[in-house]
């Protein structure tokens, strides 16, 4: 999918391997850093970018339940929560 932000930026997301049955984020990677929790800042893709999740059958119950800190945050910025990725084909 990719989302036109204007003036030539876009924000794309690739769900890798997903299918009916790969439905739950495994990992994922944001602008090709390693991206450990299950949200981000508007200004990390304010200007576009690529979200790459890696998709399977099963939930990371791993993946993304160690990092906090963005419930504690006192900044304007908007943060950006995906649950589990719904595939549609």
């Amino acid at each position: 999918m990719k989302i036109d932000l204007g003036n030539g930026n876009a924000f794309e997301i690739k769900a890798n391997n997903a299918s009916e049955e790969n439905k739950y984020v495994q990992s994922a990677r944001l602008n090709g850093e390693v991206l450990n929790q299950p949200w981000f800042q508007h200004s990390d893709i304010a200007q576009g970018g690529l979200l790459e999740l890696e998709m399977g059958p099963r939930a990371n119950k791993e993946w993304g339940d160690k990092d906090t800190s963005a419930f504690g945050c006192s900044d304007a910025s908007i943060m950006i929560f995906f649950p589990d990725l719904i595939w549609n084909s």
